[in-house]
């Protein structure tokens, strides 16, 4: 019996692995002392996800990752669903094919099969 395929990404379960403070700063590019500095200001102002409660300093990456995205431009924003997510895939590799199709100079070419000075011989 074959086993069974994974899913595609867009249908896996995130990882929710609590993210501490300085986890939260690295998923933010920033540091955990600027973090401290500009917590209540992302949180009141910006709308940034508060920590879970009952679980002292921990974030949700989940939370913060829909965070990050509403705070760039809709355009560039990932799709939530799976049916946008794998039509946004398909669209993607129809543009990457495409390209390939119209410049087909501009494709890498495959490895050398020559033998390198000082490489052992293969039999």
């Amino acid at each position: 019996m074959d086993e069974p395929r994974p899913a595609p990404v867009y249908q896996q379960a995130p990882d929710r692995a609590l993210l501490d403070t300085v986890g939260l700063a690295r998923r933010l590019g920033r540091t955990p002392e600027w973090f401290y500095r500009h917590k209540d200001e992302l949180m009141d102002v910006h709308g940034f996800p508060p920590p879970v409660t009952g679980l002292g300093n921990r974030w949700d990456p989940v939370a913060i990752d829909r965070w990050l995205d509403r705070q760039l431009p809709e355009h560039l924003r990932l799709p939530t669903n799976p049916a946008e997510l794998q039509k946004a895939e398909q669209d993607y590799w129809t543009q990457v094919l495409h390209e390939r199709l119209n410049n087909p100079d501009k494709q890498p070419s495959p490895p050398s099969r020559r033998r390198r000075h000082g490489d052992p011989e293969k039999e």
